[in-house]
């Protein structure tokens, strides 16, 4: 059984283009649930419109009595989910019509496999297109690659919305989940550190950018967004050291290392000394996802210091 898992709120302008692209998968799923965190706009009415005009039964609408905030909002979605096979759906993008097939293609033939996540498409609302920089990022070969640990840590490199998770996967999340920590970084952490999660080069939907999205590119360049961004993965991977130390024991040592440079590195932002901070990054350049990421923290500090 094949579930999508999607979050809703005021997200009316976009939702029938998300919903028709859903239904007209080559590879059809079997449901797909809905969570309404208590709109204000017409999305719940849009969504209703949408399912006794075209007489959709796999549509299960789920609408919360008040806001309870779109970390516990999607986490309902995926927890009210009953299929096998769990891909996660913003309200606002574009599935590529063989999202599915292709996806599921690579899931029941590596069982192995407990999170796959694709590649993407920029899609700009008002004027489709896809930055030279997005194309370089999300090549679109093909190829499937592992995601290793030490390489990525709990750096989440391709958003949520990528996502297709077993439901093991949210079974083990759910053996100590705090909905503190963004949903996909927890679906991240666990089958990286397992090696159960690997990357599936091919773009697979329209990433849709626009002045209302829930999230936006990592983030416009200053200070405080860096500082909030380390800050994010500091408290994944201190829930991820408490899980690994009750039942992934093997990977206590490099979460702990791991912390202390996030923590060091969150200090040398905060104190602002150039020199500090070009000694630190040479010193712990394996632990930046990338190597234009740890030049942007020298470039922070020195804009800081004029």
């Amino acid at each position: 059984m094949i579930s999508v898992a999607m979050a809703t709120y005021n997200g009316e302008k976009y939702i029938n283009d998300m919903l028709d692209s859903i239904i007209g998968q080559d590879l059809k799923v079997d449901e797909i649930v809905i969570c309404d965190d208590n709109s204000t706009d017409g999305t719940v009415n849009t969504i209703n419109e949408y399912i006794n005009e075209k007489k959709i039964e796999s549509i299960r609408l789920i609408e919360n009595g008040e806001n309870i905030g779109w970390r516990r909002n999607f986490r309902k979605a995926l927890n009210e989910c009953r299929g096998d096979y769990i891909f996660l759906c913003d309200q606002d993008d574009i599935w590529m019509p063989n999202k599915v097939k292709t996806m599921m293609g690579v899931m029941t033939e590596r069982q192995d496999i407990e999170l796959l996540v694709s590649n993407f498409e920029i899609y700009v609302e008002g004027n489709a297109r896809t930055s030279k920089r997005a194309l370089g990022y999300n090549g679109n070969d093909g190829r499937l690659q592992h995601l290793k640990f030490d390489k990525w840590f709990f750096y989440v490199i391709r958003p949520g919305c990528t996502f297709c998770i077993k439901k093991c996967l949210l079974e083990k999340v759910n053996k100590l989940d705090d909905d503190v920590v963004d949903h996909d970084s927890v679906l991240w952490a666990i089958p990286l550190m397992q090696n159960r999660a690997w990357l599936l080069r091919k773009r697979l939907i329209k990433f849709r950018r626009h002045p209302e999205s829930a999230t936006t590119d990592n983030s416009s360049f200053t200070m405080d967004n860096r500082i909030k961004y380390v800050d994010n993965t500091i408290l994944t991977t201190k829930w991820a050291l408490d899980y690994c130390k009750k039942y992934v024991s093997n990977r206590v040592t490099q979460v702990e290392v791991f912390l202390d440079y996030l923590i060091d590195r969150k200090n040398n932002l905060e104190q602002g000394n150039i020199f500090n901070m070009m000694s630190f990054v040479v010193k712990n350049m394996k632990y930046y996802p990338s190597l234009r990421n740890a030049v942007s923290d020298i470039i922070l500090v020195y804009k800081k210091n004029t």
